[in-house]
């Protein structure tokens, strides 16, 4: 007989009839769906989360996750695969996996001119993958395109930030080119100042 609710007809020899209701518990077990399921904004982040719904079985349900939580709800997770245990309140139990997603790291790439003579000539272009495009930019120059320009030589850094809001920072070198003239004579110089410290035979 299947679970659910019955009423019981009883009649005696002389036909006196007495009625009660019973209830045939349902012994299968919960059976369990996804209710929600949000991936991690991004990547190496902690904010994806997992909910399931729970039919069938009997009530009360206790719920134990792969990570600890005892709720239906399953917070503050990073990327991954996670299971989750319900139990009814007769100790019937159904197991259910899910995986929470992360967007792509952003990579930065750049590419870069040098600077001359001293002057605040050289540029950089960085070049963004992964994340969700569109991508902002932040230089420490104080640009805010993708290419930094009329920049001296040194470190430079960079924070973009993607249509996500998910950002990454960091740095580049923009060297100091030095004239093949300028080298020569700061060799010259070089040699002639250790010829003027060096005794006499």
């Amino acid at each position: 007989m299947p679970a659910g609710s019955y009423t019981v007809t009883v009649t005696d020899d002389i036909g006196r009839t007495a009625q009660t209701a019973v209830t045939i518990p349902d012994e299968s077990g919960p059976t369990l769906n996804i209710a929600s399921l949000n991936d991690v904004s991004c990547n190496g982040g902690a904010d994806g989360s997992i909910g399931v719904a729970t039919v069938n079985g009997n009530a009360p349900f206790s719920y134990l996750w792969s990570n600890g939580t005892t709720a239906a709800v399953n917070p503050i997770l990073s990327a991954g695969t996670y299971t989750v245990t319900v139990t009814d309140n007769f100790g019937c139990t159904s197991t259910l996996q899910a995986t929470v997603a992360e967007p792509a790291a952003i990579q930065l790439a750049f590419n870069n001119t040098t600077s001359t003579c001293g002057n605040a000539n050289g540029t950089s272009t960085v070049t963004p993958a992964g994340g969700t495009a569109p991508y902002s930019y932040l230089w420490s120059s104080g640009a805010s395109t993708a290419m930094a320009s009329s920049i001296a030589a040194g470190v430079h850094t960079v924070t973009v930030t993607d249509a996500d809001g998910c950002s990454v920072s960091e740095s580049t070198i923009i060297t100091l080119l030095i004239p093949v003239l300028a080298a020569r004579d700061l060799i010259l110089t070089s040699v002639a100042q250790e010829d003027l410290m060096e005794p006499p035979p």
